[in-house]
């Protein structure tokens, strides 16, 4: 009986197959290019750890973002004790996206929790697409389509990009 409440649940996992664009687009709330600003991290007041993420020059595609967006998610950049020195506060779990400033991004994002705030891309790493050298790959090292050197708008695919 006590199965049969949960059945109906949709469960999210953080690891899974090949997301496909079709279940990104399904759990995106937002869908933004731009380039990553700078990459913060620390403790909040309830001392769940986190990484900031500020992206500017933003262009949302789902959505509506101002040109410059800051979005945290869990864990730390590197491990540190706590203000108090009682515990080893550890960094994002592997497999976690990792940004690095200056990259140039589209992002299909989840929307933001509840409690937290915290949003992550879609697929955890499958709906994050870094754009550079004229394609754009997710952390799974699936390309999305060629892009263009002056932009950061993902192009038409070609016969030789990939796609």
């Amino acid at each position: 009986m006590v199965g049969a409440s949960f059945g109906s649940a949709r469960a999210m996992t953080l690891s899974s197959g090949d997301a496909n664009i079709v279940e990104l687009l399904q759990q995106s709330s937002d869908i933004v290019v731009g380039r990553v600003d700078s990459v913060t991290d620390g403790i909040d007041d309830r001392g769940i750890p986190y990484t900031e993420v500020t992206l500017a020059d933003l262009e949302s595609i789902r959505g509506s973002r101002p040109a410059t967006y800051k979005f945290r998610q869990f864990g730390l950049l590197t491990p540190r004790v706590t203000a108090d020195g009682k515990r080893k506060m550890m960094p994002s779990p592997p497999g976690f996206p990792k940004y690095s400033q200056g990259e140039d991004l589209a992002l299909f994002l989840r929307p933001s929790a509840a409690w937290t705030g915290f949003r992550m891309p879609a697929g955890v790493t499958h709906g994050k697409f870094t754009i550079a050298a004229g394609r754009a790959e997710n952390g799974m090292g699936t390309p999305a389509c060629s892009a263009t050197s002056t932009s950061t708008r993902v192009s038409r695919p070609s016969a030789t990009s990939g796609c």
